[in-house]
């Protein structure tokens, strides 16, 4: 079975980095800066095996905590779902 991720990332670069990254362990890797535009992402692809969400995806979106919990249901496939959060640090 194929290893698919998929990360759901507001942040340009930081979505590039775990692509960087990620894309040595798995056999595809699908980034998406937004609940909506990852759900547009899959809604033609293979389903994900495995989720890495940001929790604070901007004002407006859903949290990434509700997200994980409604994949988990759409996409029986994902086998693990790690959500991550930073901080804003001052200048």
């Amino acid at each position: 079975m194929s290893k698919i991720l998929l990360i759901v990332e507001d942040r340009g670069d930081v979505g590039r980095a775990y692509r960087r990254y990620f894309a040595r362990h798995f056999d595809q890797v699908y980034v998406s800066a937004s609940a909506a535009a990852a759900e547009e992402l899959l809604s033609g692809g293979a389903p994900p095996t495995h989720l890495v969400c940001d929790y604070w995806l901007g004002r407006g979106e859903t949290v990434g905590t509700e997200l994980v919990l409604r994949w988990r249901h759409v996409y029986p496939s994902l086998v693990r779902a790690v959500l991550v959060s930073g901080s804003q640090v001052g200048e």
